[in-house]
């Protein structure tokens, strides 16, 4: 991770997401707290691509992708030792193991940013856990 913004390190996010605009929306919301953003992939085989191409320091994973489960990159990150969180609609029975965190859809522009500073606070210790409230 490298870089800072309002003292969140900048983390590089691979989001997979199905839906466009949620796709983008996420973007936009991670980018607010300083993440530089790969993609958004709409299709496992380009979240794989992309994962070939670049490493990025977290993701952000639709569990379900034009009916597929996004298994197969959830276990490509956890073999790279990449944390990840998983977006449900599905609640636990996303099909997928392990410690990713999972937020449930739909879910808010806090919620996300959340999930995320925890995972950059997790990699560096010290760091708020929670968005800065603006004054």
């Amino acid at each position: 991770m490298t870089g800072t913004t309002s003292g969140v390190p900048a983390m590089r996010v691979l989001i997979l997401e199905d839906e466009v605009l949620l796709a983008l929306e996420a973007a936009e919301t991670l980018e607010e707290i300083g993440a530089v953003v790969i993609g958004p992939a709409y299709r496992i085989d380009t979240a794989m691509a992309l994962l070939d191409a670049e490493r990025p320091d977290a993701a952000l994973l639709d569990v379900n992708i034009n009916g597929a489960t996004s298994a197969k990159v959830a276990q490509r990150l956890r073999d790279e030792n990449i944390p990840f969180v998983l977006a449900t609609g599905y609640a636990n029975q996303s099909g997928i193991s392990g410690e990713a965190a999972i937020i449930d859809k739909p879910y808010d522009r806090a919620q996300l940013q959340a999930a995320f500073l925890r995972l950059g606070a997790a990699a560096t210790p010290g760091l708020p856990t929670s968005p800065a409230r603006p004054a």
